[in-house]
């Protein structure tokens, strides 16, 4: 019973688990010990007081056993309760992807890591396309329907990347620490042709659904993650600027569809 517990419990929740566990073990070794006691008592029976002694021992551990994993469950079941109003708490209702309050706490520390290691860390921002008219002509229920499409595409492109974030109405933020610039401008080119590819069905029409994306890199001169965060929506704001349904890299553009120009990240 201690393994299976050890091997279902996350790393977050494993301590919980932990007051439950060592009970289990100290009850194995509780009875291993009585049937020892009680083996050695069978080969004396001139001693019945040992006998019953071994009984009503045996009885008390058996009670003290059941109070204690008791409240090693609702100690249990108390810290999945708070787990998982920490994690709603730090989630977008809508789209499941984590909120601006998420996005400080895990952006602080990967900061700190890169900044340490000297690791490269990089900010992909994106937007909805002509959002404002989709929630005029049809309704802001179709709105929403766009926001859970426009995610969705993007959780596939993006899928292994942890760090995704709705950070505003339509606006949202990936957090990419690691790789290599050529892979996140890829990564961000082939996010926006999973949307411009997938047309959002209303009402028995197809609605085609694009979005601009912004990249910067983690500089040298950076105090905060805010300043990558800031230079991400720079470029995101360029490419609505310049056309929308591209992909903008701070400082520099890509050169065509598909085209990836050369990202230039300066790690401290």
């Amino acid at each position: 019973a201690a393994r299976l517990l050890w091997r279902r419990g996350e790393d977050e929740v494993r301590a919980s688990y932990l007051p439950l566990i060592m009970l289990q073990l100290l009850a194995a070794l509780q009875q291993a010990v009585r049937l020892a006691v009680m083996a050695a008592a069978a080969s004396d029976p001139s001693n019945p007081t040992y006998g019953q002694y071994v009984r009503t021992s045996g009885a008390l551990a058996t009670l003290l056993y059941v109070s204690l994993a008791t409240m090693c469950c609702a100690l249990i079941v108390t810290h999945q309760q708070t787990l998982a109003l920490r994690r709603a708490s730090l989630t977008d209702v809508l789209t499941g992807w984590l909120n601006r309050r998420a996005l400080h706490d895990i952006a602080t520390r990967e900061f700190r890591r890169c900044r340490r290691t000297g690791s490269a860390m990089f900010f992909i921002t994106f937007d909805i396309d002509h959002f404002k008219p989709i929630n005029d002509r049809y309704g802001h229920g179709v709105g929403d329907t766009a926001i859970r499409h426009v995610t969705g595409l993007a959780a596939r492109v993006l899928r292994g990347y942890d760090a995704l974030f709705r950070i505003g109405g339509e606006e949202f933020a990936v957090l990419v620490a690691g790789e290599n610039p050529g892979a996140v401008c890829g990564i961000a080119e082939r996010l926006r042709e999973a949307v411009a590819a997938a047309a959002l069905a209303v009402d028995g029409q197809e609605v085609t659904m694009t979005v601009s994306v912004g990249v910067a890199a983690l500089d040298g001169q950076d105090h905060k993650w805010e300043d990558i965060l800031r230079r991400a929506d720079e470029a995101l704001y360029h490419a609505k600027q310049h056309g929308r349904n591209r992909v903008s890299v701070h400082g520099r553009d890509l050169a065509g569809r598909g085209q990836v120009v050369r990202l230039q990240a300066v790690v401290a």
